[in-house]
């Protein structure tokens, strides 16, 4: 439920400035450089878009083992996106959760979302594993 609502936070934070995820994502998603505005843009939304549904998803328990597969792919996804952009030595603010007040970022930033991003990973899946237990548990008491 925590990443839930983490996740739906950070949807609402950038579906707030669309245009500025939008320059994020030229910035630091390599293939997204020679995209067109309005194709940043629509990329953006989806993000958010899957953001809120997954978000909201695991806040009320509708499909929660898919759903949390899910954040799990997005925070790798966002992970691999934070690495390249420490590798390429630029401190661009990924507007994760909410963008720094100038936009731009650090390498402390960008270290703290992949450490976050890490801690995020490892709790869903112990959350999945716990859950898939509980399951087996269960199932061992009715037979």
């Amino acid at each position: 439920m925590l990443v839930g609502l983490l996740l739906s936070y950070a949807a609402v934070s950038k579906a707030a400035s669309i245009p500025l995820f939008a320059f994020v994502i030229k910035s630091g998603v390599p293939f997204a450089g020679s995209a067109s505005t309005p194709t940043l843009f629509v990329m953006g939304q989806v993000i958010v878009f899957v953001e809120i549904l997954v978000g909201i998803s695991l806040v009320v328990h509708f499909y929660s083992s898919l759903m949390r597969r899910v954040a799990v792919i997005l925070f790798m996804a966002f992970t691999v996106v934070l690495v390249m952009l420490l590798v390429r030595g630029k401190p661009i603010s990924c507007g994760c959760l909410g963008f720094s007040p100038s936009g731009m970022g650090s390498r402390a930033e960008i270290w703290f979302g992949i450490i976050r991003n890490v801690c995020l990973v490892m709790m869903l899946v112990a959350v999945g594993m716990w859950s898939k237990e509980q399951r087996r548990l269960n199932e061992q008491v009715e037979s």
